[in-house]
């Protein structure tokens, strides 16, 4: 007798025809007795410790000294994770398992139902179980285990999420003081002044975890710097050291040279721990003082690819990368393409739901339909230049059927996803116009 991992099983009651026949040895083997060759038997193998499931088979035995192997799988057992805040209250959020505890389901995610989540564990194993909250402030944490399977009794894990807490980094050589203001969707909330030495630290319990804004002037300079960044784990420290390229560029900008600016952010290599604001800072100065919404958009569409580990992930610039798509009169080609847009468009949809959540359904409803707004703009734009390109190949069927087709699937969309929900008066002019651009297809 084996478990799934081919390991002997000792102490396995085996049963012959519903008689005790003992149990397995240290080797996990056992000599029954049988009244005779050549008919069906039914054995049963039974683990009184109940850490594995019970297993009944059917054997023809043909002559003494036969040899059957069975292996015998675990009897799952309770993971149990508990996450709370310090204060005892449980959180909201789920808890993810790496790899899934159960093969043939496959499933790595489970609820925090008031705080708790009970997972199955059916392979011993290390694990990897990461907990992140996702109602009022988004908190992470992860923790290594390993499950020997040696019991049939519950395991627990017990996470406290820790007082907020943060540290900031200007310029080592020369602390400067930094303004320190919890953000909210109403007014911002003024928590303290610190020194920005990498070293002191600001307790921020009272006001969570949760984006903040951090306003200092550096050294040599004249004009204030904003920056917000979101606490997402206790001491967290914010580093806003910087030197080379984006150095340069940050100077430049204050000094509204806008072109010599955006050259030097654009030289800021992906590997330079700055590199996520240098794109921050191209897509500002492109939108908002030079109006070249092209590069704009090509700065931010890098921020968001580069946010699965690079850059932090955040709403508000999906938004605004589906804003400045929807002032083009072209959509560029690396991004002119309704699958690779509605990825971007769902993405969206994750992340203004878990980062603003039930903290204010008004500003998470107001995200939501203007993007959807955006994209009924970007809609447009695409139908207009296919309706371009199937009235300049009058020729080539098989083109202008694909043309054709492709207008199809963005007006399957526009009406079936981006106008659901919306008044009509905001939903029956896109609805109009696209139908207008479609009907000249055919």
């Amino acid at each position: 007798v084996y478990d799934i991992d081919n390991n002997n099983l000792s102490g396995i009651e085996v049963w012959v025809e519903g008689k005790h026949q003992g149990t397995t040895s240290k080797n996990g083997r056992i000599v029954v007795q049988l009244d005779e060759l050549g008919k069906p038997i039914t054995i049963r193998f039974l683990d009184p410790k109940g850490i594995y499931k019970e297993e009944i088979a059917t054997y023809t035995f043909k002559e003494s000294k036969e040899d059957r192997d069975i292996k015998l799988s675990f009897n799952p057992i309770d993971l149990v994770v508990n996450v709370a805040w310090s204060s005892g209250t449980p959180t909201v959020g789920e808890v993810e398992i790496d790899p899934a505890p159960d093969p043939k389901k496959g499933k790595t995610k489970f609820k925090l139902k008031a705080g708790e989540a009970r997972i199955k564990i059916y392979r011993k194993g290390n694990y990897q179980i990461k907990y992140t909250t996702t109602a009022g402030s988004i908190v992470s944490d992860t923790r290594d285990i390993r499950i020997l399977m040696d019991s049939n009794q519950p395991i627990y894990e017990s996470f406290t999420i820790p007082d907020a807490s943060l540290r900031v980094l200007v310029d080592a050589a020369y602390p400067v003081d930094v303004k320190v203001s919890k953000v909210s969707a109403t007014m911002d909330a003024f928590v303290g002044t610190m020194v920005g030495d990498g070293k002191s630290t600001l307790d921020v319990s009272s006001y969570g975890y949760g984006d903040y804004k951090f306003v200092f002037i550096r050294p040599g300079w004249t004009i204030e710097s904003v920056e917000v960044k979101r606490l997402k784990r206790p001491n967290q420290l914010f580093y806003f050291v910087i030197k080379g390229h984006y150095k340069r560029c940050k100077e430049l900008e204050a000094l509204e040279k806008w072109q010599e600016a955006c050259k030097e952010c654009e030289q800021v290599p992906s590997g330079d721990p700055s590199y996520c604001d240098a794109l921050t800072t191209l897509m500002e100065v492109y939108r908002k003082e030079l109006k070249e919404y092209d590069l704009a958009v090509e700065a931010v569409r890098k921020y968001i690819d580069n946010s699965n580990g690079t850059c932090e992930e955040n709403w508000s610039y999906y938004r605004i990368f589906f804003h400045l798509l929807s002032k083009l009169d072209r959509i560029p080609d690396g991004i002119a393409n309704e699958g690779r847009l509605r990825i971007y468009y769902e993405e969206f949809n994750i992340l203004v739901i878990q980062q603003v959540g039930q903290n204010n359904d008004v500003m998470k409803n107001t995200a939501i339909e203007n993007v959807k707004l955006y994209m009924a703009e970007i809609t447009l734009t695409m139908m207009e230049k296919n309706l371009g390109e199937w009235k300049n190949n009058k020729f080539d069927d098989k083109l202008r059927d694909g043309v054709r087709s492709d207008s199809e699937n963005w007006f399957s969309s526009l009406i079936g996803e981006y106008l659901k929900g919306l008044d009509d008066s905001k939903a029956s002019k896109f609805r109009t116009e696209a139908e207008s651009l479609l009907n000249q297809m055919y």
